[in-house]
């Protein structure tokens, strides 16, 4: 029977990739990619937000990079920024306070080494808010790391946990937070200081040349597993059809693969898993405007509720090629909770006046082209209940044959290279079990 895989995007192709042969993909959409895919739409490409190829690991550089897209990639360097207190400074704020008022900055750094020169003992698992504290002081944490996430995580920061920090918040030492509150430090920090990006056709091209190399006959899209009747080991799609299974890997949300379990999954995980797998929504505006060259700057962070987005990226600066001849294209990223309701109209002018008055569009300019876009799950909320039900549930899964993984079926916050090796490691744990042909 083979291994059947749930979903086609770079977790799933790169499972299908590493398998090579005894596996069957179902896609529920048109086209691979998943969430790391771009549509077309008036001349213009846009993503689904900022997708960006962070390349570490030398196994992905030399499959991706240097075999799969080659000479059809951009390399970029980082240029990332926050806008708070009316002045555009340096990403990441804490490393990068010069050119603020000086009684900010004064206030940053007093607070700053304050947490440092006190030499207490960290406190065992603290939450998010309190690790900002003692991390970076009262004066960072207050003006920018605490409504940042408050503003993309939509959750009280006393509540959540910090194991999704290792790559994502970087943590200067001193001499580097005092010299960047002196001078206008260039230094990259961070897991995503230089990028690639394709040249043309958006991140699409990378699950594109992926599935390139796959049996065509094997991959089903506008296929969606419906009924996962776990015990029998056999999935009832949207086709019509079943598809009997020895392994399953599942790239899917961890909660929609929970919800289509026949017979339900234990009472205990049942009931848990509902304050457990928390996330939030996101909706992403993407702007055509016929202003050709606003800024430089790759996106922009935005801390203060006066701004009611989380962040704005300014992808034809990745690529021109992304928006037509004469015009530049963005992505403006809002944060919600699922319950919370979200006026599109209402947040389209809002971006507009903002993006005026922060001088990306002339009064002569217009808007070419507008498009929304809902994301759900986008952000996985980490808790002290996420934390103790994702190993009961993946004991549960993996005792049915069941893999759940990548970023969502891992429920966890990554980047596309960790997708990629996520697929790598589940066909490498089937292989073991002996159930399918190794890649050559």
């Amino acid at each position: 029977m083979g291994v059947l895989i749930l979903g086609a995007g770079l977790c799933g192709l790169s499972a299908a990739h590493h398998l090579q042969k005894d596996w069957t993909i179902l896609e529920k959409n048109l086209k691979v990619g998943g969430l790391a895919g771009s549509d077309r739409v008036k001349g213009f490409t846009f993503d689904k937000t900022g997708h960006l190829l962070h390349m570490h690991h030398p196994y992905t550089k030399g499959w991706l990079i240097e075999n799969l897209l080659k000479d059809k990639l951009l390399h970029l360097k980082r240029d990332s920024w926050i806008f708070s207190n009316g002045v555009f400074t340096r990403y990441p704020y804490q490393a990068n306070t010069f050119g603020l008022p000086p009684k900010v900055v004064r206030e940053c750094l007093v607070a700053f080494l304050q947490a440092r020169d006190r030499g207490l003992k960290p406190v065992k698992d603290p939450s998010f808010e309190r690790w900002c504290l003692q991390t970076f002081g009262k004066g960072i944490s207050r003006y920018f790391m605490l409504p940042y996430n408050s503003k993309l995580w939509r959750i009280d920061l006393k509540k959540m946990t910090t194991e999704w920090i290792r790559d994502f918040v970087p943590i200067p030492s001193r001499e580097e937070v005092l010299y960047g509150a002196l001078t206008d430090q260039k230094k990259f920090f961070g897991y995503n200081a230089t990028f690639f990006y394709p040249k043309e056709g958006g991140i699409q091209g990378l699950p594109d040349a992926m599935a390139a190399g796959l049996n065509q006959s094997r991959l089903f899209l506008n296929t969606q597993a419906i009924e996962i009747h776990w015990e029998r080991r056999e999935v009832a799609a949207s086709d019509g059809r079943s598809y009997p299974y020895d392994w399953l890997i599942s790239t899917i949300p961890l909660h929609e693969l929970l919800e289509k379990m026949r017979p339900r999954i234990p009472e205990r995980l049942d009931r848990a898993r509902g304050e457990a797998l928390k996330y939030t929504v996101v909706y992403n505006l993407n702007l055509g405007l016929s202003n050709p060259k606003p800024t430089d700057k790759h996106w922009v962070y935005f801390p203060e509720n006066k701004f009611r987005f989380y962040r704005i990226g300014i992808s034809s600066n990745f690529a021109p090629a992304l928006a037509l001849p004469g015009t530049s294209s963005y992505y403006c990223e809002f944060s919600r909770r699922k319950d919370e309701s979200f006026d599109e109209k209402g947040m389209f002018d809002h971006v507009i006046s903002m993006v005026r008055e922060l001088g990306w569009m002339r009064p002569v300019d217009e808007v070419v082209v507008a498009r929304w876009l809902r994301i759900a799950p986008a952000y996985v909320i980490y808790t002290k209940k996420r934390r103790k039900f994702l190993p009961e549930a993946f004991e549960f899964l993996e005792r049915q044959n069941i893999i759940s993984t990548g970023r969502y079926g891992a429920w966890k916050y990554s980047f596309m290279e960790e997708a990629v090796l996520d697929g790598k490691a589940a066909a490498e744990r089937v292989l073991a079990a002996g159930h399918a042909t190794p890649v050559l």
